[in-house]
């Protein structure tokens, strides 16, 4: 498959909010509130969007949003979260509806990045995209339902499990390839095997950063969430990510602005982002 037959665009589901510091981790308060201004409860918006890449007889969403069932305490108070009706947002902004995606590859599943696969029918989890198959890692699955107790918060045990036992779930144990032009590759330092997806497209190799670099701004390589697993892990990841993809325009979907970037070095040979703005992207 050539690249002219891959489109890409995003879909911006709404979002939530998170505390910057942790977003962040080591980073000084005064340096991270130049990327991100927080609000008076230091808390940063995180952006959810997903990427849409459609090839002939493939509709694919990489991510898929929020988990819409959490108590209101956490969805009100603490997370924030805004997110319209997501079949409603399909429709405004691709012109699709749910039963139209074919594959959903979430990067992991933190309920922030697989979530919105399901949907609130009268106070019931029911699938939102019906005729999707939902793409994992089995490392990552094993993961989610028994995870550890620095990250236990990020995973949602109801919604991992219906997860589990979804009868279109495909498994994958390591890299793999959904058609000829999009491929998937692993990183470990956030979450144990975690997807990243690269397209070729019409303007060249568009790589979906995960949340190896959630935000343009944390392209640096001491750029860390304090969420990530292992951190030292996050700094490989990152040399990988870049040194695999030269030119390459990276998708980082948690931004507040605007998601692209290409990676270059500063005059002291460091990555650095330099932003990238493309039609639907």
């Amino acid at each position: 498959m050539s690249s002219s037959q891959i489109t890409a665009r995003s879909i911006v589901w709404g979002q939530f909010r998170l505390d910057g510091g942790s977003f962040f981790g080591v980073l000084p308060r005064s340096l991270w509130t130049r990327l991100v201004p927080p609000d008076e409860a230091n808390q940063i918006p995180v952006i959810l969007r997903s990427l849409l890449l459609e090839t002939d007889g493939h509709k694919v969403l990489v991510e898929c949003g929020n988990w819409p069932l959490f108590p209101e305490k956490l969805r009100d108070k603490i997370y924030k979260l805004e997110q319209p009706p997501m079949a409603e947002t399909l429709r405004a902004q691709a012109a699709l509806s749910p039963e139209e995606i074919t594959d959903v590859i979430p990067s992991h599943l933190h309920f922030d990045h697989v979530g919105g696969f399901f949907h609130e029918v009268n106070g019931t989890p029911k699938v939102l995209f019906p005729n999707a198959r939902l793409h994992t890692q089995k490392g990552q699955l094993e993961w989610a339902l028994k995870p550890s107790p620095k990250d236990r918060a990020s995973y949602t045990p109801a919604l991992t499990q219906l997860v589990a036992d979804y009868e279109k779930l495909v498994v994958h144990e390591g890299p793999w390839t959904l058609v000829p032009g999009i491929s998937v590759d692993l990183a470990h330092g956030h979450t144990p095997f975690m997807q990243i997806v690269r397209a070729e497209t019409p303007f060249g190799p568009l790589v979906h950063a995960a949340d190896v670099v959630p935000m343009r701004g944390q392209v640096p390589l001491a750029f860390i969430m304090a969420f990530d697993i292992e951190p030292l892990k996050t700094v490989e990841d990152k040399v990988r990510l870049y040194k695999n993809n030269p030119g390459a325009v990276f998708y980082c979907g948690h931004d507040p602005e605007n998601p692209l970037c290409r990676v270059v070095t500063d005059d002291k040979g460091r990555p650095t982002p330099e932003e990238v703005v493309l039609e639907g992207l």
